[in-house]
């Protein structure tokens, strides 16, 4: 909307969360924006009728669109945010005892947004607050469930000579026990941009603190 409210309503266009193209054909879950009558977004239902809410993780954003946000909140505020690393992530997320959830190591649907947690609604992503035990030993929330995450920590694989590859880390709020756990890795090309994944920062604390 800080574009719009400039003038530049076709890069806000185009800067919009939205899947791609081939999966969002196939998928429940195109995206929920919608424009009032001075063009600016706002949440509203998708073409299904699922209601999207502002508490839901920030989702179907690729990796250089991550990227540019961090650019622009890096103009906007003190410190220098960026993408985690792959090992920080990992680190965040397990501690120093390696455990395979953030809470331990014994597996509950009812303690993150995944594909068998018991609901009341369809299954959606949730609040980035609703499961407080999806918590790591460092208070970092969400880390197993509700949305995937970018990492910088960029990935070479065979065959993918004609676009960079990133790990991404964590489940989602349709993922089976098994990709929950902390050690599920993703490696997808810079363009991904599912309702399943989305990214968080993390800022580079200064040595003399």
């Amino acid at each position: 909307n800080a574009l719009v409210k400039r003038g530049d309503k076709d890069i806000a266009e185009t800067c919009l969360p939205k899947q791609n193209l081939l999966y969002a054909q196939q998928s429940r879950h195109a995206s929920g924006f919608q424009r009032d009558k001075d063009g600016f977004y706002f949440l509203g239902s998708d073409k299904d009728g699922d209601r999207w809410h502002d508490r839901w993780p920030v989702m179907m954003i690729d990796y250089q669109t991550a990227n540019r946000y961090i650019e622009w909140w890096n103009e906007q505020a003190l410190g220098q945010w960026r993408l985690p690393k792959e090992e920080e992530w990992e680190k965040a997320s397990r501690g120093v005892d390696g455990r395979i959830y953030p809470w331990g190591n014994h597996f509950d649907p009812n303690w993150c947004c995944m594909l068998n947690t018991p609901r009341e609604t369809p299954i959606l992503p949730a609040n980035v607050d609703d499961f407080t035990v999806d918590t790591s030993p460092y208070g970092v929330r969400s880390m197993a469930g509700n949305i995937m995450e970018w990492t910088s920590s960029e990935i070479q694989q065979l065959r993918r000579e004609h676009f960079r590859t990133f790990a991404v880390r964590g489940g989602c709020w349709y993922s089976p026990e098994h990709l929950v756990r902390l050690t599920n890795r993703q490696v997808l090309p810079e363009s991904a941009h599912y309702s399943s994944m989305g990214f968080r920062m993390v800022c580079d604390i200064p040595p003399n603190l």
